[in-house]
């Protein structure tokens, strides 16, 4: 019979092991987590970077992508590579371009020229629609909304406003579609607000619509119908649109990534 010593021994000794069989499946989800695959084929492979996208201008954005190469007659080329677009879609170009050697190290190479191309053919366009999907842009699910007052949905709202609850919400640089509305914009500006810069700009409490932080990231559409049009994205998973007045919040919904 086990000494009670000896079984706490082996109890330990099995959770060590659960641990060590565990552990390599979480790296490699976490790993899994940081690049989206955007094609496969026969010799190459692309994905991106999750967090990558970066808005260079009102009318640029740039992703970081991963595309490696391989053949019968030689071993793999791993390419880290920044792209940048156009947000109307028509051009794009290499900003900086660097590969992987076998020790996984990136390896810094001058691009030449960087000149801009246009976004045709086979993998141009994938790479655009790819950037088109990273956060804060892409697909997004409303899972509530607030008034400037910071009130809480009724009964008594319109239908087509709480018609919008478990609705996706589509935003690009070129526009916004929430429901069967839709918004033209001309592109998007990164910032920060604060409590002040944000009350001057809507009237409205940072703090009534759910953040408590002094200040927040944001991002103003410029549209035609509304030129302040504000994003705010509290968190990764987790942002506000002010649309109509009305302080949609929409969280991530899971697998958005359609390239």
């Amino acid at each position: 019979m086990a000494t009670p010593f000896l079984r706490i021994f082996l109890h330990s000794l099995a959770l060590t092991c659960l641990w060590l069989l565990m552990a390599p499946s979480a790296h490699a989800q976490r790993s899994a987590e940081e690049w989206l695959r955007v094609m496969t084929d026969e010799e190459t492979t692309v994905d991106v970077a999750r967090l990558s996208l970066n808005f260079k201008s009102q009318n640029s954005i740039s992703a970081r992508f991963r595309i490696q190469t391989t053949s019968k007659t030689r071993t793999a080329n791993i390419q880290i590579s920044t792209f940048e677009f156009d947000t109307s879609g028509t051009k794009y170009r290499i900003v900086d371009a660097g590969s992987v050697s076998e020790q996984g190290e990136i390896l810094k190479e001058k691009v030449p020229g960087s000149e801009w191309r246009p976004i045709v053919g086979r993998l141009a366009p994938r790479l655009f629609s790819a950037a088109l999907q990273l956060r804060p842009l892409g697909i997004w699910k409303v899972v509530s909304y607030r008034f400037l007052s910071g009130e809480a949905p009724s009964p008594s709202d319109p239908p087509e406003l709480a018609d919008l609850i478990g609705s996706a919400i589509r935003l690009e640089p070129s526009g916004i579609t929430a429901g069967r509305k839709s918004s033209v914009c001309s592109g998007l500006l990164p910032s920060t607000l604060s409590s002040s810069d944000f009350q001057s700009r809507t009237g409205g409490d940072l703090k009534k619509i759910g953040i408590v932080a002094g200040t927040v990231p944001a991002f103003t559409f410029v549209c035609k119908a509304n030129a302040a049009t504000i994003l705010l994205q509290p968190s990764p998973e987790r942002m506000i649109l002010l649309w109509e007045g009305v302080f949609l919040e929409l969280e991530r919904p899971k697998n958005p990534f359609l390239p």
